[in-house]
């Protein structure tokens, strides 16, 4: 989502406004029509529905919404899914059985 409007992002015209208590928005705009908004919502426990452009959005708690054309959400940072890697140990060695153990002695000249 960032990348296809990178240009956007970095050539454009930024503005800042508030939503709500803990919600705020920023809108950039190239002279071309070229408009990305990212949508966030600071409170750490409420969902929030905001009105942006003559449109309601649902943010999540903790949450950023990247609409690349300003009207559609093409991502959300709450919705991030990952996998997560399980590791299993096995024992190659038990370093507690007597039978393991060797006693070696180093020859000093």
């Amino acid at each position: 989502a960032i990348k296809s409007c990178s240009t956007t992002l970095l050539q454009g015209v930024q503005r800042n406004f508030s939503l709500g208590e803990l919600q705020e928005g920023y809108v950039f705009e190239e002279e071309n029509g070229g408009c990305v908004a990212l949508l966030i919502n600071n409170d750490k426990g409420n969902n929030v529905t905001i009105q942006f452009r003559n449109s309601s959005y649902d943010l999540l708690p903790k949450s950023i919404s990247i609409l690349p054309d300003c009207q559609n959400v093409a991502f959300n940072t709450a919705n991030v899914s990952t996998t997560s890697n399980r590791r299993i140990i096995t024992s190659r060695q038990n370093f507690s059985s007597v039978d393991e153990w060797q006693q070696l002695q180093d020859v000093i000249p």
